[in-house]
Order: structure tokens, then sequence, then C-alpha cells
């Protein structure tokens, strides 16, 4: 494996305007993708140095998401900043085997979490809305933009990669993590969560396929979508959102797989405050009523997914996370919702649980 370097030698591949007079390391920064940070303090002004993990994303994956941050500043959206280019034109650096991305420090705090008030959650939708219109009209010729990277309408690849995964999981992981928690536990907390979630997939997994299955076939718009926009992506400086971050996720996909991981996030399952959300993105850009199943589709889907991805990570995966805490929250809300929810749609589907 190669050695990696020191950041200040990442830097130096950069204009001398940027280069740092102080740096200051923030280790993962809240977040569970294996992504280094450092904040680069130079005469231009504060920036972000990010680490990519190694195996995600690559020269490719990394290419398109910069086409889609530069294309919306382009169209005037100036709340996702864009890396600066390197000598030799490229906006990313390769060393030590990963890429390195510096980018202008945005300003504002993760802070919805603790102020989740209204005028925050329309402001975020409103928000997104303006992200979604200023890249909807990119024409991206690359190759990893995901399935139907094209302009105009299609199946949404989210959901056919869920009703995949979920399938996966009816016939193989569910056994595999069974197996696995009979066992003694290296992390008792998070097999006791992942114990809980096994129980509830019975009767969950049923009636989440057919809801996947029933909007599967829709015919939405494609267009670039941000991927895992929660509120730790999202910044604040009072009810004003002044910076959107981390952007690994990104792909083609249609809009509603964004707006119900926002609202997921800052509603959870309060449908009126999903109400409020909806009408403060559509006061931006209409939400179809074929947006709207697929948004409730990838909402619900997306909390057994989750609570199932965490225990394979965690348990099959044997992945180490630097803030477990974090993890064990996460798992928890995820369940919680879970176990409120009705599932109440018959199998019709054939599926062996």
């Amino acid at each position: 494996m190669a050695e990696c370097p020191d950041p200040l030698a990442v830097l130096a591949a950069y204009p001398a305007v940027v280069r740092p007079t102080r740096l200051l390391a923030l280790g993962g920064a809240g977040g569970f993708s294996g992504a280094r940070f450092w904040r680069a303090e130079a005469e231009a002004g504060p920036y972000c140095l990010r680490r990519w993990p190694a195996d995600y994303p690559g020269p490719a994956e990394l290419r398109f998401i910069h086409a889609v941050l530069r294309h919306a500043r382009e169209r005037g959206f100036c709340l996702a900043p864009v890396p600066l280019e390197a000598r030799g034109g490229q906006p990313y650096v390769s060393r030590g085997g990963h890429l390195w991305e510096l980018s202008p420090w945005m300003p504002g705090k993760a802070d919805f979490a603790a102020s989740p008030t209204a005028p925050r959650l329309k402001a975020a939708a409103a928000c997104l809305a303006e992200f979604h219109r200023a890249v909807e009209d990119l024409c991206w010729t690359g190759s990893s933009s995901g399935p139907g990277a094209t302009r105009g309408e299609g199946p949404s690849p989210g959901i056919a990669h869920r009703l995949a995964v979920l399938r996966e999981w009816l016939t193989v992981r569910a056994r595999l993590l069974h197996d696995a928690l009979a066992g003694p536990a290296a992390w008792p907390e998070i097999a006791d969560r992942a114990e809980r979630v096994l129980k509830l997939l019975p009767r969950a997994a049923p009636a989440v396929y057919d809801q996947l299955a029933s909007v599967q076939r829709h015919r939405v718009p494609l267009q670039p979508c941000l991927g895992d926009i929660w509120h730790d992506h999202l910044l604040y400086q009072g009810d004003r959102v002044t910076g959107l971050v981390d952007f690994g996720a990104m792909r083609w996909d249609n809009v509603s797989c964004d707006l119900a991981r926002l609202l997921g996030s800052l509603a959870g399952s309060n449908r009126a405050l999903w109400e409020v959300g909806v009408s403060a993105y559509e006061a931006v850009r209409p939400v179809s009523e074929a947006e709207r199943n697929l948004a409730n589709a990838f909402d619900v889907s997306g909390l057994l997914l989750g609570a199932l991805n965490w225990a394979s990570w965690t348990i099959l995966d044997g992945r180490v996370f630097e803030e477990p805490c974090a993890v064990l929250q996460r798992m928890d809300d995820l369940i919680a919702r879970l176990e409120t929810l009705q599932f109440d749609i018959p199998n019709r589907r054939g599926l062996v649980l």
C-alpha cells in the first residue's frame, strides 16, 4: 500500500495563494465515509482539503461530481463549493493511493438537529429545489454518472437498485447475518440492534418490496442528484442555508431520491412536516404525482435497507467507525421509524421470508 503523503505535500500542487499558513486536521469530521478533512487557512481565505477514501470515488466518478458542481455554479447556484484546479488543470490531486480535492470553506454549521424548526426545513427544501433546477439541463457524456446518464425520462435507477438489494437480503444476506449473530458478539450493542432489524424483516420486506415494485416502471425526469442530502450535510446560519457539503453519493436519478432523503432526515415520519417541505420545494420546482410516489418508496425502503446495511457493514464486513456512538444513534433512528410504520401491503410477489 502506498504511504499516505503529508497534506502539505498535496497542497504544494496548488497555486501559492491557497497554500496554508495554518492547517487544522479534522479527522473524519463526524462522517461515516472514511474521508479525511483539513481546514487550511490561506492568503486567499479558508479552504477545505479532503482526502477521499481509497476505494471510491475513482477519477471518472470524481470528474462527474465536479462537472455537476461547476454546472450548478454556472447556473447561479452558489451554495455548493467548486473544487479548485491544481497545477495541470485537474480539480483533484492523486497521491498515496487517494484522490484529494481542495474547495472553498463554506460558512455555517450543520446544526439542524439542534434546532429543528419549520423555517429551517423550508429553507432546506427550497435550497434543494434550487440545486435541482440549476443542474437539470446538464448534458454529460462521461462514463461514471450511473445508469441512464442522459437527459430525458425513464425509470428511476435507484428504485431498481433497491429492489435488487432487497432481493439479495431476502435470498442470501439475511441468513448470513442471522448465522453471524448466533456466535459471540464483538460489538454487543450493534448486535442487539441487528437482531431487532431481522425481527422486523418478515413484516416489513413484503410491503417495502411491493411499494418499490409498484413504482419501478414510472417514467420520470432523470438528472444529477445529490444522493445523500441529510441534516449533517446542510450548513446554516440562523434559519438560512449557507452551504451544502459532501457530494460523494452524487448520481443520475430522479429528484425524488433527494427529496425523500432530505425530508426523512428533517421531518422523520411527521407527514404534516413532509407537506411543509414539499410545498417549499414546489415553490421552486413542481413535484409530480409520480415523483411523490417515488419519494415515499425511497423513504420507506431507505429505513429498512439503511438499517440492514449498517448491520452488514459492522457485523458481516467488520468495518470500524471512529464514532461508534453515532453509528448506534443512526441505527436507533432508523429502527424507531421502522417500528412505527404500518406494513399492511399484502405480499403479492411470492417472496419467501
